[in-house]
């Protein structure tokens, strides 16, 4: 019996006595999307009778999800569509919570149609089936998406132009019926697309290797030459507002029109077109301040949308104009929201190499913060550009150039420019660089230590400030003898601390803990469950590393990944840290939370770990050979964090052989030996005397 016929007879046969007596489970690969269409109808019916059989229920649903495991997708004709539909109980759609979740199921349902009404008799019948089952027309506003996909999809031209006229009365000709309009000429699987973004589309669907709704829209001509006549449009009218020659009124953009002009601000950033490069710096500063003395804007949602997707969709532009809006803003709820994308929005942009250094018309200032941002990123995610196309970009405006000339490079071999320009290698020998030849931004982890040496004391013989940390930058390789991805397992960390600067560092808190991009890895470093305004002390726990849903062993992620994934916990552990391997075997849990808790609100708890090793090592303090500064004690050119116990030199980890810092945690912290971690410090800076870890 083939795969579909055994799926038949469970799902149209005799109902099972038990939901795990079904039969043992079936393999779907071998299953076809016209077969699978066949069986829709049957298996809708077995999920949405929900006082129906729960065996068969439970049946109907395990094979659904082995099919979207599978990315299996059914394919309806007209006859399939219909019947599948006639399956949903008949319930009351006058309740936003019920109109909603029918309204997405059916609009799912109708993007399955594969083939299109064979007949003007099956067109009609289609047509009746869909105007049954949606919502009242008050809900259409909202619903308009997903209304004029299925009308199109389907061939309902009678439901088509009743939306249409539906729209224009409700809006009165108004941004979102004119929009309507157009986005009805469009082509039915990118409506479908677009139908699936709901309300708020520009708040979501951003994160990386996923695709936006409105990308659907990019390349659509009759869309693109809507986008730039509307946002001309606004532009104009809020220059006129300003200028006075129209009567200010506070949110004379309202959130449906702020809709429309955000998608179309959207698929002009993602097409990169030129109109949205000379629009986005009059619109967005405009939109957000009134031109009296308010503290209103001319549109709180235009404003808003604009800035989820300028940190979404950044363009050089787009930054400078969330800049300029930043300047300018009074409305305070305003500015804090449009605060929070301006960093993402720096950083992110160093994921469109193609436009990133694009910095014609922009401010010195403007120009070298997005080059920072640009460059940083490019640490982890290396951007490669032609020779020829690399000297045009970086050596055509000042702001630019003198980042170039202050920083290594690497084609086959590494090299800087000199005071003419011209390439050199480490030795200041000129090195030739074909036209065409890749250069991207140098990384000290991928370079021999000799070579790190090198290019550090040229660094320092031509007295160069670099201005971001390159050469000089600390390197992390994955440890031979332990688990890679346990390096900074065993901290105890202050929430507050670490919430604080995970989010000023482009950290997410998800549910596995805390989450950033690194080129195509996603990092995860455990943590366990926080929120916003949590207060309690976490366990530092391993990093995982992700490409899309699978996950990578430490020792297979690039070199530069690993390494900036490093340093940015390495940073995050740092700044919160307040003890070490915590747990003695002889306190409980209660005892051990209090101590902890009496060590972190400690006043000074860094200053009281300075004085301690200050008594402890004052001989040697007198003597010139260690000095306590800042967070760091200093030995000769090495160092050891007071907050992590690690040892650096040059930017490297240096790896000592010193006695385990035993699992003890004082309440008392400005007692030698009383804490791990203190006695971690001080057990580093004797090896250190005593030459352990010296070149």
């Amino acid at each position: 019996m083939t795969t579909f016929a055994e799926l038949h007879a469970r799902l149209a046969g005799p109902a099972p006595d038990h939901e795990r007596f079904t039969g043992p489970p079936l393999d779907l690969e071998g299953l076809t999307p016209d077969e699978l269409g066949r069986l829709w109808p049957l298996l809708q019916q077995a999920v949405q009778v929900r006082d129906g059989d729960p065996a068969r229920r439970q049946q109907a649903l395990d094979i659904l999800e082995r099919a979207r495991k599978l990315g299996l997708v059914p394919h309806l004709d007209t006859a399939l569509l219909c019947a599948t539909l006639r399956v949903i109980p008949p319930r009351d759609r006058s309740t936003p919570a019920t109109c909603d979740t029918d309204f997405h199921w059916l609009v799912m349902q109708a993007g399955y149609l594969a083939v299109a009404p064979a007949s003007a008799e099956e067109a009609a019948m289609l047509e009746a089936q869909l105007a049954h089952m949606l919502p009242p027309v008050e809900y259409w506003p909202r619903l308009r998406y997903g209304i004029l996909a299925m009308a199109r999809v389907a061939g309902a031209r009678r439901l088509a132009a009743r939306l249409l006229d539906s729209m224009r009365e409700h809006y009165n000709d108004g941004l979102p019926a004119r929009e309507l309009a157009v986005l009805a000429r469009a082509a039915p699987a990118a409506l479908m697309t677009l139908a699936g973004g709901g309300p708020f589309w520009y708040r979501g669907g951003d994160e990386e290797g996923r695709a936006h709704p409105s990308e659907a829209m990019v390349g659509d001509p009759a869309y693109a030459a809507f986008a730039r006549a509307v946002l001309e449009e606004a532009a104009q009218v809020l220059e006129r507002m300003h200028a006075g020659e129209l009567p200010y009124k506070a949110d004379y953009y309202d959130s449906d029109d702020g809709h429309v002009l955000a998608l179309a601000a959207r698929v002009g950033a993602l097409g990169d077109e030129p109109w949205y490069r000379a629009v986005i710096g009059r619109l967005l500063p405009l939109a957000c301040v009134a031109p009296t003395a308010a503290r209103s804007a001319p549109s709180q949602a235009l404003t808003i949308a604009l800035g989820y997707l300028t940190e979404a969709v950044p363009t050089p532009e787009g930054v400078a104009a969330l800049r300029a809006a930043l300047k300018v803003v009074r409305h305070a709820g305003l500015e804090k929201k449009l605060a929070r994308h301006l960093k993402p929005a720096e950083r992110r942009l160093a994921t469109r190499p193609e436009i990133a250094l694009r910095l014609t018309g922009l401010e010195p200032k403007q120009q070298r913060a997005m080059l920072a941002a640009l460059l940083e990123a490019c640490f982890s995610r290396p951007v490669e550009l032609p020779y020829r196309e690399w000297r045009e970009r970086l050596l055509g405006t000042d702001a630019a150039a003198a980042f170039a000339r202050t920083l290594v490079w690497r084609t086959a071999a590494s090299f800087m420019l000199d005071e003419n320009d011209q390439p050199v290698d480490v030795l200041g020998q000129a090195v030739r660089i074909a036209g065409d030849a890749g250069v991207v931004l140098w990384h000290p982890v991928e370079a021999a230590a000799e070579e790190r040496d090198a290019w550090r004391t040229h660094l320092l013989r031509r007295e160069l400030r670099q201005p971001l940390r390159q050469v000089f930058r600390e390197c992390y390789v994955p440890p031979p003898d332990a688990d890679p991805g346990d390096v900074f397992r065993g901290y105890e960390l202050d929430g507050r601390r670490l919430i604080g600067m995970a989010g000023r560092d482009g950290w997410r808190l998800e549910y596995e803990g805390m989450v950033r991009q690194f080129g195509d890895i996603r990092a995860v470093f455990g943590i366990g469950r926080l929120y916003p305004g949590y207060a309690g002390i976490v366990p530092s726990g391993p990093i995982a590393f992700l490409r899309g849903a699978q996950q990578v062993a430490a020792r297979d992620v690039p070199p530069r990944v690993y390494s900036e994934t490093c340093r940015a916990v390495d940073l995050l552990v740092s700044v919160s840290a307040i003890a070490l391997e915590t747990d003695d075997g002889q306190s409980t849990w209660d005892e051990r939370t209090r101590r902890l808790f009496l060590l972190r609100d400690q006043a000074g708890i860094d200053g009281m770990r300075r004085q301690v090793l200050e008594r402890v090592l004052s001989a040697q303090v007198a003597a010139g050979t260690v000095s306590v500064q800042g967070f760091h004690v200093h030995v000769g050119d090495a160092r050891v964090s007071l907050r992590t116990g690690k040892v650096w030199r040059d930017g490297a980890q240096v790896e000592l052989s010193v006695k385990p810092a035993k699992k003890r945690l004082g309440a008392v912290p400005w007692l030698p030996y009383d804490e791990a971690l203190l006695e971690r410090v001080v057990h580093s800076v004797g090896a250190l005397l005593d030459g352990a870890g010296s070149r």
